[in-house]
């Protein structure tokens, strides 16, 4: 007599193999928790790129990548000085737009000069002068164009703050398939 052939297990439909040769959910999960940890988030990095920007990138080796962004958020931010003075970042006068461009950590820089030319022209001329800075600030059209420039280029810093986050070094190799399976 024929004895009856033990069935075949189910295959799936991703890879076609049988279904237990397939990892487990929870094995799966753990590999990608491994994975996440093994390269790791790169905050020091990250921190670097708020410093400047595009200095995250350079420091994990992405040379081409951090030169495109130091050159095109530091010219938008810069810009966005040149145009408007430093009276467009100010977080005081400006505090919804200071939070997208304090991205950039110049920012902090020169809010902080800026407190200290209005409290030196305060000291200097009385606390009830009807002007409170010690420069002439840009207002209209300029100061609106630089106070957009600079809060553009810090959230397109923050972007590439979370790109550097997330990004692996140059030289760091995928873990082999056999070792996030096994």
């Amino acid at each position: 007599m024929n004895e009856p052939t033990p069935p075949t297990p189910p295959k799936t439909p991703k890879t076609g193999k049988p279904a237990n040769l397939e990892p487990s959910a929870p094995k799966a999960a753990a590999a990608r928790r491994a994975r996440r940890s093994a390269a790791g988030l790169n905050l020091a990095a990250a921190v670097l790129g708020w410093a400047l920007p595009g200095l995250g990138h350079l420091a994990l080796g992405h040379t081409a990548r951090g030169l495109v962004l130091a050159a095109t958020i530091g010219s938008l931010w810069l810009g966005g000085l040149l145009i408007g003075g430093i009276s467009v970042i100010d977080r005081r006068d400006h505090p919804a737009w200071f939070i997208g461009q304090m991205m950039v950590a110049p920012a902090w820089v020169v809010d902080r000069y800026h407190d200290h030319l209005r409290q030196t022209w305060n000291r200097r001329v009385g606390t009830e002068a009807h002007i409170d800075r010690g420069y002439v600030p840009a207002h209209g059209k300029p100061e609106e164009q630089g106070t957009l420039y600079t809060a553009l280029a810090g959230l397109l810093n923050l972007l590439a703050i979370i790109d550097v986050l997330y990004r692996k070094p140059v030289g760091v190799a995928e873990p082999d398939e056999s070792e996030v399976f096994a």
